[in-house]
């Protein structure tokens, strides 16, 4: 049973990274689904990366990377 339940949370997971940074997906009510695109088009737009790590019931750690050529 335990396994069972842990490919349901896996396929849950794996659906909601396909979804996250699309226009209009959001998982708060009062949300516009925009934020994590428009940061993701930014972010693409100066060449840079975004790594998301996140633990159930601990948090979310979003890490944002840069190459040196946007600091000139």
């Amino acid at each position: 049973m335990r396994k069972e339940k842990l490919l349901k949370y896996l396929k849950k997971l794996t659906d909601l990274l396909e979804k996250i940074g699309k226009a209009f997906y959001k998982t708060k009510e009062n949300g516009t689904g925009l934020g994590l695109m428009i940061t993701y088009k930014i972010i693409e737009e100066h060449q840079g990366s975004i790594a998301i790590q996140s633990s159930m019931g601990i948090g979310t750690k979003e890490e944002i990377f840069f190459t040196d050529s946007i600091m000139c």
